[in-house]
Parts: structure tokens; C-alpha cells; sequence
């Protein structure tokens, strides 16, 4: 007996004790959402890796570092802010509502006062414990990296311990700090007060907690409306804006949740009015730089040089039968460019001309980098190999990568090892904490607005920083210049054509944007995006415009002349990822005009087209078995694997394909080495230990890949 009644005390307890924490947590749900979402970001996969791993190589010091500094402040500031709302919120908010009491009464105890004091006690204890949940986070994530900086992980340790003494200490510190304080009587009382007494009521502790509360909520009016935004928005690094911005949403959703009431559903009609205002302020359209349709006028002459201005005379061959009704557009057909093309290159010294298309795989700033390292260590090894590209198929930042490097390579004729030290610096900055900025606080007001404000576009985030960046580091203004003007000198053809790859959303369509007009006949079913837009963009917005991953970046609202909506843009890995899809439809569109000149008895050489993959995922050869969740996520990581695996399938199928094309295509695969050294992330932000590693695989390119370079080669050298 004795054991049967010490059971069923037990089960009694259990019992209370689950429903004093669903009477207490109930009203901090949106507390807890935003907890285990900083968890779910702090633990986010590599790319935060990366960051804390910046972080742990660089000097612990409060003076300097700024990012340090900015995590530090902003992870008290949050703790406390969560300990203090959770306070207010429960000490206004009706704990012991009826359903609650009828509860108490169904037990056998009727201990009214008794649970009236375990009831306060968890009001008591609740809040400070979700208060020290922010430094004990950050704390791990510092822990979790490969390259732990012990004093990181001990110093934001000791902040969790050092705030809980506070949480529990903090009034008897502060009457000996203070003797003629007084605190809040109210406090933890379940009777309810309106919050408009709240200031009335409270004492100096508290109104000094509430003053900070109201800064907060400043720094974010600035963070989104002070002009010189971009020096703050990088110095605070990107943990430390994600930070600030759990800092400001805490109050926020305390004061929504305060208001929500079975009969007045605040958060019900918010989610609502969300919903309504997505009807209206859809502030994703593209940047153009002209304001009316091109169209077909003399002024675009200088866009398609005609044969007598080509350097060295029409070749026989290449004739221009499928290009005479492209002749008074902005953009060539792929024939007649082809036919201009190797006009200008006449005298070339060797028996066999290469045309080099290259595909350049996706994967944010890594292929970034890769792309355009490679490239140019390619044109150093072997002089002139750039300017035998004859297209470049890129998708997301490998797409940025070509972008970035002919841009260059148009203001810096001549590449000088300052210049190009200076160009890798402005490809590997800090893109990260702009865009992440511009979605946790610009994107949050622009939810709750009817209408559209285009400057809220964190998408047009990442392109400003893009071109903040070339113009620090190069003195250019060149990204916020016209894409097509990137061929309009006399010396367009020593530039290589762009095809940028994207994915229609609204149907599924493969969309490219390039300087040339797409043949229907070998680009089916692809929409040929000048062609919807007849206008001209920024060369950003065209290099973003192949890199917008959801949910990260934003989709790109393309319009016909009339403004009428066509669809929005992704980025082109939904559809294929290395770009080498695209890079075959050019291969055939080229090929019976280089089969025709070929066949020419008085050719002065022979074409050669070579396709070269720039490849930078990996592909484990092992996976993990899903265990959780399992039906919850098997569409998105079904879709998301199967995508990524893709890679290898497509490349397999090019090499098989050009190895048994007439005649046969040198196919070649620049793979970038990511099972050693450090681990390369997906995204928009590269460690220093990263990018140390990474430009050093590409440094080594001529000992790694000297089969390749000398088979190349042999086209440039008698």
C-alpha cells in the first residue's frame, strides 16, 4: 500500500508539473519558436560552420573586433530580453485561467494555496531559464566547429553562467548598489494589469529595461532607413546581425502574443493580413536601365559590328544564312556571332583553332571563386586562352564567376598581378551579412505592407554588395553598368558570350539571359528572357539573376515592355546545375556552321570546338538513413539530393555523348579538390582559413592539371 500510494503521489506531481508548464510556456510559445529557429540557424550546416570558424582564427579582442564584440553585446542583450519579457508577458497575462482551475479541482488535493505558490514559482523560473539559452547557444556553436577556440567557448559559457547569477542575484545586487530602489510589487501576481499601467506601476530597475527595449527597436529603424548602411551592416558580421535581429523580434512577439486572446486572435488576422498584402506588394522586380523597349534602330549598331569592322576579312565557310533576320537587333544570332567571331581571328598561328565553351557549375561564392581563379590561371599558363572562349553556360554563382571575370577582364585589358590581387578581394568579401540583413529586417516590415518598396529587396541587397565590393577594391562602377554594354567596344569579340541559367517558377521553364538571341531550333522550350523583357539590365542584377536561392534570395519578377508580369526567376540549379545542358545546345548550334567551314578546301585552319565542365560540389559516396521525421521531409530532400546527384549523371552522359560525336569533342572536367583541406561551404561568405585554401588549389592548378594544360596547349604552339 504504502508503495502504491508513494506511485500514485508520484503520478499526481507528474501530473501538476505538466500542467503548471503548459500554464506557464503557453504564453511564451513564440519565445520558444524563436529559440529552437536560432538553433536551427546556429546550427545551420556548413556555411555557419564557416562563419564560426572565421570567428575562432581571428584575436578575442573586445577592442577590435568588432564582430566579437557585436555577438557579445546582442547575445546579453537578447538573454535579457527574453528573461524580461518572459516576465512581463506572464506577469500580464492570465496564468490561471478557468480551464486551468477546473483542472485543480478535478484532482483529489485542493491545496488552492499551495498550488497558487508552485504556480508563481515557475512564473519565477521560467523566464530566466529561456533567458540563458542565448549565450549557452552560441556557446555551442563555437564548440562545434574544427578549428574551437577555447577562450570563445569558455567566454560565452561564463556569459550563460554570468547571467543566470544575474537573473537570481540581481535585487539584492541592486540595493546595495542602489539602497533607495523598489521593485515591482506586481510582479508575478496573477491578477492582470493592462499594460498602459505598466510604466505607472513600475520601478527604475524596470523602466530602465523597458528604455532598453525601446532602443532596440531604434537600432532597427536604423538598421533598415540609415543611408550609410553598408559599413554596420558588414563590421557586425553575419551572427552578429542574426543576433540583433532576435534581439528586436523578442519584445515584438511578446507584445503580439500579450494581445492575442481567444476573442481577439492577433496573430490569427496578422498571419492574415500577411496573406492579403502578398496580393499587392510583390517588390521583386528587376532592376532595368532603360526605361523603353529596345528596339531596332541604328543606335544599336555598335552592339553587332558589322564584317568590315572585324579585324581581318569574311572567312569562307560560314555563311550567313541563318542569321539574316536577327541583323537589325541589339543581340546577334548564335551564327551570325559565330561567323564575326572567327572572322576576327584570322590569323591564328596553328593548324587548328580551339572554341572553348565552358560550363561552370553552381555553388554560391566557392564557384565564385573557382570559376573565375581557374580561368585565369588558364590564360596565364597558356596566353590567349581567354580570349578563345567562345561562351560561358553558368548557373548560380558559377554564373556570378563568368559574370565577375569578363567584366574584369573588359576594364582590365591587360591583367597586372596588383589588378587581379585586387579583383580577388572583391570576389571573396563578406556577401553574407548584406543579404541576411536585408531579409531579417528590411523583409520583415515589407511583409506587413500593402505595397511594394523596392529598396526592401534583399536580392538587390546582394547585388549592391557586389558592386560596393569591385568598386572598393578596383575603383569601378563598372557591375552598375548596362549588361550589353559589356560588348559594345571595338574589341567585344576577345570577349566570350554569356549564357546565364535560371528557372522560370511559374512554369517550370529553363530561362536564360544572354547577349546573344537563342535559336528556337536548338534551345527549345527555353524562354529567352531579352526576348520577354526587351530591356536592359544592370550587369548585377544579371549575375544575380542566375543566383537566387529561396529562401536566402528572392525570386525576380521579369515583365513584358508593357509591364504586364511574365514570371519570376530562381536560380538555375532547380534545373540543372553544372550548366552543361546548356553548354551542349550551344555545341549544337555551332556545329553544322563549323562543319561547313571545315569542309572548305581554302580554310586557313580547322575549327575545334572543346567543352570543359568547371566542377565544384562533391558527392558523398555514402549517405545517412533518414530516422526521423521521414515523411515530413522525403519530398524536399528527395528533390534536394536527387538534384545535386544529378551533377554526376549529366556529366557522365556529356563525356559518352562528345566521345561519340563526328567528329569527336575533347570533353574536359576541372574538378575542384574538396575532400581535403578545409571544408568549402555553399553560400555567400568565405572564412579566411577557406579562402586561403581554396585560392591555394587554385595557385597549384598547373602541377595538378598538367595533362590538361599541355593538350590544350597544343592548340596555341606549332
Amino acid at each position: 500500500m504504502i508503495v502504491i500510494r508513494s506511485l500514485r503521489r508520484s503520478i499526481i506531481s507528474v501530473q501538476y508539473f505538466i500542467i503548471y508548464a503548459w500554464a506557464v510556456l503557453r504564453h511564451l510559445l513564440t519565445h520558444l519558436i524563436l529559440l529552437l529557429l536560432a538553433y536551427a540557424l546556429l546550427s545551420g550546416g556548413p556555411q555557419v560552420q564557416d562563419v564560426f570558424r572565421s570567428i575562432n582564427a581571428s584575436e578575442p579582442n573586445l577592442l577590435t573586433n568588432i564582430p566579437f564584440l557585436t555577438m557579445t553585446c546582442f547575445t546579453v542583450a537578447w538573454g535579457v530580453s527574453l528573461w524580461y519579457c518572459g516576465r512581463l508577458l506572464l506577469s500580464l497575462a492570465d496564468v490561471r485561467g478557468p480551464k486551468l482551475l477546473d483542472t485543480f479541482h478535478r484532482f483529489p488535493r485542493h491545496e488552492s494555496r499551495r498550488e497558487r505558490e508552485r504556480l508563481s514559482d515557475f512564473i519565477a523560473q521560467i523566464p530566466p531559464i529561456l533567458g540563458l539559452l542565448p549565450p549557452l547557444l552560441v556557446s555551442l556553436a563555437f564548440a562545434d566547429t574544427d578549428n574551437r577556440h577555447i577562450f570563445y567557448v569558455a567566454w560565452f559559457y561564463g556569459l550563460t553562467i554570468g547571467l543566470g547569477l544575474w537573473f537570481t542575484y540581481h535585487r539584492q545586487l541592486l540595493r546595495k548598489v542602489l539602497p533607495g530602489i523598489r521593485f515591482d510589487p506586481f510582479l508575478f501576481k496573477p491578477d492582470r494589469r493592462h499594460w498602459r499601467d505598466i510604466w505607472r506601476l513600475s520601478d527604475s530597475y524596470s523602466r530602465v529595461c523597458y528604455a532598453l527595449l525601446i532602443i532596440n527597436f531604434a537600432i532597427w529603424l536604423l538598421l533598415i532607413f540609415f543611408p550609410d548602411r553598408w559599413p554596420v551592416i558588414w563590421q557586425a558580421g553575419p551572427v552578429g546581425i542574426l543576433l540583433i535581429a532576435f534581439t528586436w523580434l523578442t519584445p515584438l512577439v511578446s507584445y503580439l502574443t500579450y494581445l492575442n486572446r481567444p476573442t481577439r486572435p492577433v496573430l490569427l488576422l496578422l498571419t492574415l493580413w500577411i496573406v492579403i498584402c502578398s496580393y499587392f506588394n510583390d517588390h521583386t522586380l528587376l532592376r532595368f536601365t532603360e526605361a523603353n523597349p529596345i528596339k531596332q534602330s541604328v543606335r544599336q549598331s555598335a552592339m553587332v559590328l558589322p564584317v568590315s569592322h572585324v579585324k581581318g576579312q569574311p572567312l569562307a565557310g560560314i555563311t550567313d544564312a541563318h542569321s539574316g533576320a536577327e541583323a537589325g537587333l541589339m543581340r546577334p544570332g548564335i551564327h551570325k556571332h559565330l561567323r564575326q567571331w572567327v572572322s576576327h581571328r584570322a590569323a591564328w598561328p596553328t593548324d587548328t583553332m580551339p572554341v572553348f565553351i565552358i560550363a561552370t557549375e553552381g555553388g554560391g561564392i566557392r564557384s565564385l571563386n573557382w570559376t573565375t581563379g581557374v580561368i585565369q590561371q588558364l590564360d596565364s599558363l597558356i596566353p590567349g586562352f581567354y580570349k578563345q572562349i567562345f561562351a560561358f553556360s553558368g548557373v548560380s554563382g558559377g554564373g556570378v564567376g563568368a559574370t565577375f571575370l569578363t567584366t574584369f577582364r573588359r576594364d582590365v585589358p591587360r591583367v597586372t598581378p596588383v589588378r587581379y590581387r585586387q579583383f580577388r578581394q572583391a570576389t571573396n568579401d563578406d556577401f553574407l551579412s548584406p543579404v541576411m540583413g536585408a531579409l531579417l529586417f528590411h523583409e520583415t516590415l515589407q511583409k506587413v505592407l500593402p505595397f511594394p518598396v523596392r529598396q526592401f529587396n534583399r536580392s538587390n541587397w546582394l547585388e549592391d554588395a557586389w558592386s560596393a565590393s569591385y568598386y572598393q577594391h578596383l575603383q569601378l562602377h563598372s557591375l552598375d553598368k548596362p549588361f550589353l554594354s559589356l560588348w559594345s567596344a571595338a574589341d567585344s569579340l576577345d570577349h566570350p558570350s554569356l549564357f546565364l541559367n535560371a528557372v522560370i517558377t511559374e512554369s517550370g521553364q529553363k530561362g536564360i539571359l544572354s547577349n546573344l538571341q537563342l535559336d528556337s531550333q536548338y534551345f527549345r522550350d527555353v524562354v529567352d528572357i531579352y526576348g520577354i523583357t526587351r530591356r536592359d539590365i544592370p550587369i548585377k542584377t544579371a549575375a544575380s539573376l542566375t543566383a537566387r536561392f529561396p529562401w536566402l534570395s528572392s525570386g525576380g519578377l521579369i515583365t513584358y515592355p508593357d509591364g504586364r508580369p511574365f514570371g519570376h526567376v530562381v536560380d538555375g540549379g532547380y534545373w540543372d546545375n553544372t550548366g552543361l545542358e546548356t553548354a551542349l545546345s550551344i555545341l549544337t548550334a555551332i556545329t553544322p556552321d563549323i562543319q561547313q567551314f571545315n569542309q572548305n578546301p581554302g580554310r586557313p585552319f580547322t575549327i575545334q570546338p572543346v567543352v570543359l565542365y568547371l566542377k565544384n560540389t562533391l558527392i558523398d559516396e555514402e549517405c545517412d538513413v533518414s530516422d526521423s521525421y521521414f515523411d515530413w521531409l522525403i519530398p524536399i530532400v528527395a528533390s534536394m539530393n536527387a538534384n545535386q546527384r544529378k551533377s554526376g549523371t549529366v556529366s557522365n552522359l556529356t563525356e559518352n555523348l562528345l566521345h561519340n560525336y563526328q567528329p569527336e569533342v575533347p570533353y574536359h572536367i576541372i574538378q575542384l579538390d574538396r575532400k581535403t583541406g578545409v571544408p568549402l561551404p555553399l553560400g555567400w561568405y568565405l572564412s579566411d582559413d577557406a579562402r586561403y585554401d581554396l585560392w591555394r588549389k587554385v595557385n597549384a592548378f598547373a602541377h595538378t592539371h598538367t595533362t590538361f594544360t599541355k593538350t590544350v596547349g597544343h592548340f596555341f604552339n606549332n
